[in-house]
């Protein structure tokens, strides 16, 4: 399963054959992408901003939405983490204190 976050998204989205949409466009030749109501929302949301709606065409925001979202494993996550720290010793991901 492969996650994509927003500015990645976005980035994929502002240049064609970009390496953000190669990216993006290799991960759907080869994997699943995890997505959530809430994330497609915010990369909904973030792609329509007026500054990324002045730069990016309409058809090119439903592009490459639609590859996010006809590809995806939808899921609804059970937590919710909005900050992470990394520990030194064995370098796995722990929520800020």
């Amino acid at each position: 399963m492969i996650i994509f976050d927003a500015s990645a998204l976005v980035s994929a989205a502002l240049k064609v054959e970009s390496v953000p949409e190669r990216a993006l466009l290799r991960a759907e030749e080869v994997d699943v992408f995890a997505l959530s109501p809430a994330v497609d929302r915010e990369i909904e949301e973030v792609l329509n901003r007026p500054k990324f709606a002045q730069a990016i065409r309409g058809e090119r925001r439903e592009y490459v939405l639609r590859i996010l979202r006809d590809e995806a494993v939808w899921f609804d996550p059970a937590v919710r983490f909005s900050s992470y720290s990394r520990t030194r010793s064995c370098g796995t991901a722990r929520p800020a204190a």
